[in-house]
């Protein structure tokens, strides 16, 4: 499944039409049209954003996962003793950069 086909899905079942999501992010029906046909893909913090809003992990919208969120931060599954020593805040960042670099690798496959 991919980003496209997830966020319809998502988007369906909190009942919302492409134009109340759009305004929820500031950005045009048709820019959620393009997404929801895999025509476009949204930039990171966009990313993000959806992800947040609908409770969901990026790696789910991505399609590379069916775990609509981990249970634990996804940073547990990359830890050793170095990431120990981060702050939330500090594994709240790496897990961010991780995403990122899943989102660009997604991208340049899709290319």
């Amino acid at each position: 499944m991919q980003f496209g086909d997830r966020l319809k899905e998502l988007r369906e079942e909190k009942e919302l039409k492409q134009a109340e999501l759009a305004s929820l992010f500031n950005i045009s029906p048709s820019t959620i049209g393009m997404y929801e046909q895999n025509r476009r893909t949204p930039d990171f913090a966009l990313l993000n954003s959806i992800a947040d809003y609908f409770g969901v992990s990026v790696d789910y919208l991505l399609g590379r996962t069916d775990i609509r969120n981990y249970e634990e931060n996804t940073i547990a599954a990359h830890t050793d003793d170095r990431t120990q020593q981060l702050s939330e805040e500090g594994r709240k960042k790496l897990d961010d950069f991780i995403d990122y670099l899943i989102f660009e690798e997604m991208k340049n496959k899709n290319d």
